[in-house]
Parts: structure tokens; C-alpha cells; sequence
């Protein structure tokens, strides 16, 4: 089924995001008004690596939309009729899209989650 990895991000990403978030907001909390130098690499990072998977996302859909086109154009202009399959099947096409705009958030949510478990709430001072 060729939803499949995609359906395992998304699996992946609805347990490994609620933990992150969870660790963090606690640790924000428990931070309070004098965050340690440890605190605030964290919640910096925090901020910066969003910014870095959301630009990551949307070049990699790019690149994956730029692709498709890509093949069609050359199938169309070689002569083959390869071409009508990717306009017949767009729910393929957008599950690759979707896939590979998934893919950044994934694997930033999945390091910073085993990160995380390992890491305790209250950073030494």
C-alpha cells in the first residue's frame, strides 16, 4: 500500500510531538523566571528548529513537485503515455508530496523526543 510510510509518520509524529511538547512545557514551567543556561539553549533551539523543518518542508515538497513535473514532461515529450498515469492517480502524487514535506518534522521530533527521555526536567544549576 503506498500510504503506508506515510501513515507511520503520521504514527510516529502523533506520539513522539505530545511528548516533546509535554517535556517542554513542564520545563518551561518549572524554570520559572531564572532559567538555566541549559533552559535556555533548550527553548532557543526549540524556536530555531521549527523555523529550520518548516523551510526543510517546503523545499523537500518542491523538490518532489518539481519531480513530478519533471517525469511527466519527459515522458510526454519522449512519446510515452507514462505520463497520464501520474495525472490519473494524484493521490499518489500528493502522498509523495506529503510524505516528503512530513519527513523534517519526523525526524526532528523523534531525535528531540529520545533526547528528551533521557534528559531530566530540572537542569542543574
Amino acid at each position: 500500500m503506498p500510504h503506508t510510510k506515510t501513515f507511520r509518520q503520521l504514527g510516529d509524529l502523533s506520539i513522539d510531538a505530545p511528548f516533546v511538547i509535554g517535556h517542554r512545557l513542564t520545563r518551561f514551567a518549572l524554570a520559572a523566571h531564572q532559567p538555566s543556561e541549559q533552559d535556555r539553549e533548550e527553548f532557543l533551539g526549540m524556536v530555531l528548529e521549527k523555523q529550520l523543518a518548516m523551510t526543510e518542508s517546503w523545499l523537500a515538497m518542491w523538490a518532489e513537485i518539481v519531480s513530478v513535473q519533471q517525469t511527466m514532461w519527459l515522458a510526454w515529450l519522449g512519446g510515452s503515455s507514462s505520463w497520464w498515469h501520474t495525472l490519473a492517480t494524484p493521490h499518489l502524487t500528493a502522498n509523495r508530496v506529503l510524505y516528503e514535506g512530513l519527513a523534517p518534522y519526523h525526524q526532528k521530533a523523534g531525535a528531540n523526543a529520545r533526547r528528551l527521555a533521557q534528559t531530566p526536567l530540572l537542569a542543574e544549576k
